[in-house]
């Protein structure tokens, strides 16, 4: 692309002469491709349901074969063939990632099934109940830090690990949360846990970039998901909760799961060899509002 700057004339000589900057196409440009996972083999931890199913949904229709990671088996099996009969490749493995010889078995799974591991998406975690800080027992803080933190790290270590050995460009996905961006009341373990996942994507980034392995976050806003009901003592559905996030979101609406979907794909995509240690906010315009 070339550009060419012309310098328009002032109408009055008290008036400053204004830039005009016109982008010039070369011969032969064409408009930049969707993003692509063709031939790519992407797995997702707690890509079972949720934002995680939807992230699923997008990386297989983007080409790439998909690896579903989760606790339950029998959701495993049904968001598989969902993909299935949706025209992706995909297929699922039972995994608890906060033990890691699970991840490791995991791991061993996706390459019996499809050969490699392209992408990883670190999905899974949990919302926690609401427990004052002065009130949080040490037993429920390092719970939900092991769950929403300490697995990421794990996960995300073992599968980059397989990345190096296969001398291959690689790319990493952690979920993070908008909650890093404010305080949150009741919310002390998830907030720390998810702002670790910040620091640790970046960390990560630094270290693995010689490696071409990058890695990124993706911090999806308030998302009618199941979750919801369990973490935050209420659903996506009329009620008081839905009404304030609705009317603080310049989008005026909740996320779905689908929202996050092409965004992950576009972290995902190799072609996008200089995009690392990024942490992505997806969430309406809500934390800027």
């Amino acid at each position: 692309m070339s550009t060419t700057i012309r310098r328009a004339r002032a109408p009055h000589p008290e008036h400053t002469a204004s830039i005009h900057i016109d982008f010039l196409s070369a011969p032969g440009m064409t408009e930049p491709a969707n993003p692509s996972l063709d031939g790519r083999v992407v797995a997702i931890s707690g890509g079972n349901g949720g934002i995680g199913l939807g992230l699923a949904r997008a990386a297989a229709a983007a080409g790439a074969a998909v690896m579903i990671w989760g606790r339950n088996v029998d959701k495993n099996a049904a968001a598989a063939a969902s993909l299935g009969a949706a025209g992706g490749s995909a297929a699922s493995v039972a995994c608890d990632v906060g033990d890691a010889d699970a991840v490791d078995d995991a791991i061993r799974a996706t390459l019996e099934r499809f050969g490699r591991i392209d992408g990883f998406v670190a999905n899974a975690a949990m919302p926690g109940t609401d427990v004052a800080f002065l009130d949080m027992p040490s037993v429920d803080w390092r719970e939900l830090i092991d769950m929403n933190l300490t697995s990421v790290f794990v996960s995300l270590q073992h599968v980059a690990r397989q990345m190096v050995a296969q001398g291959e460009p690689g790319a990493l996905v952690a979920i993070s949360s908008i909650i890093t961006h404010y305080g949150a009341p009741g919310k002390s373990h998830y907030a720390a846990a998810k702002s670790g996942v910040d620091s640790l994507v970046r960390t990560i980034a630094a270290e693995l970039a010689p490696q071409r392995i990058r890695c990124n976050a993706l911090a999806p806003g308030w998302t009618e998901t199941e979750l919801i009901e369990s973490g935050f003592g209420t659903t996506a559905g009329p009620g008081a909760l839905e009404k304030a996030i609705v009317r603080r979101t310049p989008a005026r609406r909740w996320g779905t799961p689908d929202d996050y979907g092409r965004a992950a794909v576009m972290l995902l995509d190799p072609t996008l060899s200089f995009h690392t240690g990024d942490v992505m906010t997806i969430d309406g315009g809500y934390t800027i509002s």
